[in-house]
């Protein structure tokens, strides 16, 4: 029996030191690992040398992250809740009095651990800074503000006894009433949008206040089906030469839409697929199925034929072997086929020799930018565009890198857009003077003849 009961606290003293290496208790025969506080680093305001760091305006900002492994529940700063995002960024504002001042920032997670940073600012200012109130939008400690427009209107007042000089928001400046009411519009990134709001006194002591608004997306297309008809023609007969990169381009123009942007539905003919009858059915089938609010992208690239003698251009079909034009399709049947798609948008791409005579002639435009309101306008009117890889003369099927010299810079332009919204005309001009300074072609864009243009504009819209 005693040697049982020194067995017994021989073990239990060797756990006991084994608990206290390695930092672990026992609960019956589970080892529990200690469980580690918040990391807090301090981000605003930078320290040097690790002295007081001096400020010189009435109000300051804490900025920093907080990590842990579980998760972090919530950020005080001076026992006021600061704003936490979602990355583990933090930050709040602090009023200071003259002399030195103690911040005290404690972070706790999830569990209910908590870790505490001091932060010493010494401030010297020689009179009381102004007192900022930011009425519109809604602000407090701890709240994040999410807006979806574009622009922001920031209302507020400033308030000091020697009188407000200038009031900045992100050193921009407010207008000032007398009774130091202010305001300024602002203009909002996507994402989060630190706004620093600052109050200059007459006797140039200042205050700040900060807040953060994160934009979020605003769907400007958010009606209406997309829908493709792409065509390639290499494999040509009788006394039609082939071509090398017909396909092979429209193949890739097929691959990139469907990868890159917005497209509900791809319809494709390549070679011996694309004959007369094959694509006049498919315009047929999109003028069926096509919906008003809808918008429809056509892609061609094959042979084109100009006849001088009926003044007139035309496709030539996989299928035509000889140069009657029985077997082409003329640029007014194709105009006849693309009026009868009711979209809201119809964008006719096509690389090809004579594909000029579609067109009726630049018309007046809504003045490009880059802005919600635009993009709104643009989408709001009808379009019936063509954008071709030349006028009334013969255009290259050799290029770069197995494309034509359009389409590479079309898919280049494709490729390396990021906005969210891409108009047609922003792709013309992304190509034009390249195409135009690599082959003896100029691509042109403008609306097709008769068929109900209103000067709107096709929208790729980018993935998400």
């Amino acid at each position: 029996m005693k040697k049982t009961m020194l067995l017994f606290v021989i073990s239990s003293l060797f756990v006991s030191l084994v608990a206290q290496i390695t930092g672990t208790t026992q609960t019956g025969s589970l080892v529990a690992k200690k469980q580690t506080p918040p990391k807090i680093t301090i981000v605003e305001p930078k320290f040097l040398d690790a002295k007081d760091y001096v400020h010189h305006e009435g109000t300051i900002t804490i900025r920093g992250n907080a990590e842990s492994e579980v998760g972090i529940s919530e950020i005080l700063i001076n026992s006021q809740k600061a704003t936490l995002l979602s990355s583990g960024m933090f930050f709040g504002n602090v009023i200071l009095g003259d002399g030195l001042n103690e911040i005290t920032v404690i972070a706790k997670d999830v569990n209910g651990l908590t870790s505490k940073s001091i932060v010493k600012v010494m401030c010297k200012t020689d009179a009381y800074p102004p007192v900022i109130a930011i009425l519109e939008p809604a602000v407090s400690r701890g709240l994040k503000i999410i807006k979806k427009s574009e622009v922001v209107s920031i209302k507020g007042n400033a308030y000091d006894e020697s009188g407000i000089y200038e009031i900045t928001v992100n050193e921009r400046r407010a207008l000032v009433q007398p009774n130091g009411d202010f305001s300024i519009n602002m203009n909002l990134a996507m994402g989060d949008n630190m706004l620093i709001v600052k109050a200059l006194d007459t006797k140039f002591n200042s205050a700040i206040d900060t807040f953060y608004i994160t934009r979020q997306s605003e769907e400007l297309v958010t009606v209406g089906k997309y829908y493709a008809l792409v065509i390639g023609i290499d494999n040509y007969k009788g006394d039609w030469p082939k071509l090398n990169n017909a396909v092979n381009d429209a193949k890739t123009v097929s691959e990139v839409l469907l990868k890159d942007y917005r497209f509900d539905e791809i319809i494709t003919l390549y070679n011996e697929e694309a004959s007369r009858d094959n694509i006049i059915q498919k315009l047929e089938a999109l003028a069926s199925k096509t919906a008003k609010d809808d918008n429809v992208l056509v892609y061609y690239s094959g042979h084109g034929e100009f006849n001088q003698q009926y003044n007139r251009g035309y496709w030539v079909p996989a299928n035509a072997t000889t140069k009657s034009t029985s077997g082409y399709i003329s640029n007014p049947d194709l105009q006849t086929y693309l009026n009868g798609i009711r979209s809201r948008h119809t964008l006719l791409i096509s690389d090809a020799c004579f594909s000029g005579d579609i067109l009726r002639g630049r018309t007046e435009e809504v003045p490009f930018e880059n802005s919600d309101r635009y993009f709104k306008e643009v989408y709001r009117r009808a379009s019936r565009c063509a954008l071709t890889s030349g006028g009334n003369e013969p255009v290259m099927d050799g290029g770069r890198d197995g494309h034509s010299v359009f389409t590479y810079y079309l898919l280049k332009s494709l490729r390396e857009n990021e906005s969210q919204y891409l108009t047609a005309g922003q792709l013309f001009n992304e190509l034009q003077i390249p195409v135009a300074n690599n082959s003896e072609q100029t691509p042109i864009f403008q609306p097709i003849k008769n068929i109900g243009d209103e000067g709107g504009q096709f929208i790729f819209v980018k993935r998400k």
